[in-house]
């Protein structure tokens, strides 16, 4: 759970760079940060990417930490009597 915590906070700085570099490449008088770097085409793929990754971390962390209504937590199916009122 720590680790799908730590990988939803880190989510959104990828983003936080791509618009830092397009609002500075456009005359924006911003106060640059230390993670400040200049637009390209290499610097969104490389944001997309990590956007990417942290998303799939983040749900490879979380993955079975919470159960839904059919068992799935457990791996389990319900009951077939029960299963239509579970599935509608």
């Amino acid at each position: 759970m720590a680790v799908e915590i730590l990988f939803r906070l880190l989510e959104p700085w990828p983003v936080k760079i791509v618009l830092d570099s397009v609002s500075h490449s456009l005359g924006a008088t911003l106060r640059r940060s230390p993670l400040s770097v200049e637009a390209s085409a290499e610097v969104l793929l490389l944001c997309a990417g990590a956007v990417v990754v942290i998303c799939l971390i983040r749900a490879v962390a979380g993955y079975g930490t919470r159960g839904d209504a059919r068992g799935a937590r457990s791996g389990r199916r319900p009951a077939p009597d029960k299963q239509c009122s579970v599935m509608s």
